[in-house]
């Protein structure tokens, strides 16, 4: 036995799936500027927030640093990463991009 669908139908039935993956699609592709070229949870968002507040400037020099670690250039990122952390010293994001910067150089100096 099968099941024979209308023309008609399959149109509606086209029509409920756009509607259900259409913002779906919208969210994935107009995510904030922030996370969509460096990737922060959450909570990294906040912390972000927070040393903007604090110190703008360590905050502007972390977020260049995010951006070159996302581009592969982790020597350099490493720098602004350990310059973020001395200008914001009370904060725990530049010392966790500072250990990430160190093993991602750490693998490639290493790697076979």
């Amino acid at each position: 036995m099968y099941l024979r669908v209308t023309p008609g139908a399959k149109g509606r039935c086209a029509a409920a799936w756009a509607r259900c993956l259409l913002p779906i699609l919208v969210v994935l592709c107009a995510s904030p500027s922030s996370r969509a070229s460096i990737g922060r949870y959450p909570v990294d968002d906040q912390e972000m927030t927070a040393m903007m507040a604090q110190n703008p400037k360590g905050a502007e020099t972390l977020e260049k640093g995010e951006v070159l670690a996302a581009a592969g250039q982790l020597e350099q990122a490493l720098g602004l990463f350990q310059e973020a952390q001395a200008a914001l010293p009370d904060s725990a994001l530049p010392r966790r991009r500072i250990c990430e910067a160190m093993t991602a150089l750490a693998r490639i100096i290493h790697s076979p």
